[in-house]
This record gives C-alpha cells, structure tokens and sequence, in this order.
C-alpha cells in the first residue's frame, strides 16, 4: 500500500509597501504581485508603523521620505520590538549617497536600493528577503 500525499500550495508572502507616492506603491503592487505577493500598502511612516505591528508581515518595502515617521524611523521601531525585530526591510529611496546607505543599513534594513528603480534590481534584492520565491520558481 501506498501513501500519497498532496502537496499544500503555501501561502503568499505577504509584503508592506510603504511609500508616500501612490505611483512607486502602485509600481511595487504590480511587480510584486506578479511575483505572486499579497500587497498591503501604506502612504505614511505612521500608517506603516500601525500595519507593520498590526499584521503578519514576510517582508516590507519601505521609503525613507514620507509623512509622520520616516522610513528609518518606523524600521528603528520595529527592530526595538521582539514581535518584529527579524522582518526583513528593502529600503527603497531617492537617498544614494554612501553615507546614506551605511545609516540605512546600521539601524537594520536588509537591502537598500535607489529609484529609480528597475525590475532587475528589485527582483534580486527581493530574493535576498523572500528565497522562497526562488523555490516558486516566480
């Protein structure tokens, strides 16, 4: 006698974006969810703060010029809480300086990329804090 079993499709990541320009977030949306992501956005870093608390996240993308908090500020946050401390964080700005990335990186983002943006760049920073798209084969 056999066993089979049938394979349980997992969930989709889950993933924030976090941006003041509904553009970029609309740009991300769609990228992401190509790459078969549930999106949930958030036009402020005081929204993003109250998601990123408030729901089960996989990863997050957020900007560092926005509303209320900054994207650096809501990431200084979330790596002071235990609920969220491992969520991995793309930054994804218009700040590029070398000074700017060390800081990005210092308080605790996983990736920092620059706009503009392209596919290529986002898809691989977003294997570095999502490898089961790989496995997806997306």
């Amino acid at each position: 006698m056999s066993c089979y079993s049938t394979p349980v499709a997992a969930a989709a990541p889950r993933v924030l974006v976090a941006d003041d320009a509904r553009v970029m977030r609309m740009l991300l949306r769609t990228w992401l969810e190509r790459l078969g992501c549930t999106v949930l956005e958030a036009g402020s870093g005081t929204e993003a703060l109250a998601i990123a608390t408030r729901e089960p996240l996989d990863a997050a993308l957020f900007d560092i010029h926005m509303p209320g908090l900054t994207g650096l500020q809501v990431l200084e946050t979330l790596r002071g809480d235990a609920r969220t401390r491992g969520l991995p964080v793309v930054i994804i700005t218009t700040l590029g300086h070398a000074s700017d990335v060390e800081r990005g990186l210092k308080v605790g983002a996983t990736a920092y990329l620059t706009k503009p943006l392209g596919y290529g760049e986002f898809y691989r920073a977003l294997l570095v804090v999502l490898p089961e798209l790989a496995r997806r084969g997306r």
